[in-house]
């Protein structure tokens, strides 16, 4: 089948403690929409690439580079992670005024549970983090909210998988919506073809 109808291009920021789900959340949006969404976990920089890299500088200059390059090629993106703003720098307003400068939504979401759940979460994981390094994220990924320029939408992260990626692309539908009424229509980006 060919699908030929357009979705607005968008930039989400995933952002709150370790554990909590945002990857997994990241993965069920992409799955979901019927576009090209490029996901880019800040663990990639963190602990894949250069495990344990200490220049977040560094981590959030590649960042980026990376979200830049995927939104200059139309594909929608989706940056999880622990994003402290002592630690990104004004890493994600650049985003942001990117995002602004090419006509792409752009949405920031703080994804939260309560510290209970999060450590639950991370004793099912397949390399558990220590208790005490995943507590002090949280405490700092709590604490990091009303250092954000900007309103954060919070998502509470113990409500199933479904309902949570549907919100995500409820608010891009909405803010798309809130674009075309204003009369500054995003560009679109095209849709998979499934043939």
């Amino acid at each position: 089948m060919n699908d030929t109808r357009t979705s607005p291009q968008f930039l989400v920021v995933l952002r709150g403690p370790a554990g909590v789900g945002k990857t997994t959340l990241a993965k069920a949006v992409q799955a979901a929409a019927d576009q090209r969404i490029a996901t880019i976990d800040t663990d990639l920089f963190n602990w894949e690439i250069v495990p344990g890299e200490p220049d977040k500088a560094l981590v959030y200059r590649n960042l980026v580079m990376l979200a830049e390059s995927y939104l200059r090629s139309r594909y929608s993106v989706i940056i999880s992670g622990l994003i402290l703003s002592s630690e990104e720098a004004g890493a994600m307003q650049k985003l942001r005024r990117f995002a602004a400068s090419r006509g792409v939504i752009f949405l920031d979401f703080y994804c939260w549970a309560s510290r209970e759940v999060v450590v639950l979460r991370n004793r099912t994981r397949d390399k558990p983090v220590p208790e005490a390094a995943v507590l002090r994220w949280w405490k700092q990924a709590e604490l990091d909210k009303p250092n954000v320029a900007w309103g954060l939408t919070s998502l509470d992260m113990r409500v199933a998988l479904a309902p949570l990626t549907d919100q995500v692309l409820a608010a891009v539908e909405s803010a798309h919506r809130r674009l075309l009424a204003s009369g500054a229509a995003p560009p679109a980006s095209k849709l998979r073809q499934d043939g």
